[in-house]
């Protein structure tokens, strides 16, 4: 048979994951994150109020690539993309040095920062996982490459919530798009004395929903004790 050819994949999230389970009966793929855990993004919001959700949310990746999907996983860095002569330097985890990883293919998943605020994108939504960026990281005394570490980081950060609740603390929710809406709920749920405040620049919440979905997600804050200002 003739030897497969091989895809780099940078970036273990959804559509770096996604292009694996496809193209690994086909191609010799090999998948580079650096960090050593999937996370579903869209649920950590409530990991944040309740940290045991967490478990619900995370895998290992090497258990799923490498023993179930038939891929081969590397735990590192892409410091550099040579796309003339078709290879990748890679940092591994453990390791001072790069190594080249060459390729056929090339898919860049990646992905994208949250926080435009930051000049690394850091946020508390996604761990801080790359070398330069870690270094000048609100929260670097956490490694949060490991799962262990973006654990702790949650934990911290509820600990927080829970004594801002203790003393009937306020929170301003600047944004009052699905996210914005969803976190406002998530801490009127599970700390009831937090005085909270959502904001929006537009006439409504949930902007590109249908007004009942707007109407009632507004009904159902109000009731709550939740400010809201557009």
């Amino acid at each position: 048979m003739p030897e497969k050819r091989r895809v780099l994949i940078v970036g273990g999230g959804f559509s770096g994951l996604f292009a694996a389970s496809e193209l690994a009966s086909r191609f010799e793929v090999t998948l580079v994150d650096a960090k050593e855990y999937f996370e579903y993004t869209p649920g950590v919001l409530r990991a944040f109020v309740h940290p045991g959700h967490h478990y619900s949310l995370t895998f290992i990746y090497s258990s799923v690539l490498e023993g179930k999907m038939g891929c081969k996983f590397i735990f590192g860095e892409v410091k550099t993309i040579n796309g003339l002569h078709k290879y990748a330097s890679v940092k591994p985890m453990f390791s001072c040095s790069t190594q080249e990883v060459y390729f056929d293919y090339c898919i860049i998943a990646s992905g994208c920062n949250f926080g435009v605020m930051n000049k690394w994108g850091a946020s508390l939504w996604f761990p801080t996982i790359h070398e330069d960026a870690r270094e000048e990281s609100h929260w670097k005394h956490l490694d949060e490459r490991f799962l262990s570490g973006r654990r702790l980081h949650i934990v911290e950060e509820h600990e927080k919530l829970k004594e801002l609740n203790e003393r009937s603390g306020s929170v301003l929710v600047v944004g009052g798009g699905f996210i914005g809406v969803e976190w406002v709920t998530e801490l009127q749920h599970y700390f009831p004395n937090l005085k909270l405040h959502i904001v929006d620049s537009g006439p409504k919440c949930l902007g590109p929903l249908p007004e009942r979905a707007a109407e009632y997600c507004e009904a159902y804050m109000r009731d709550r004790g939740i400010k809201i200002s557009y």
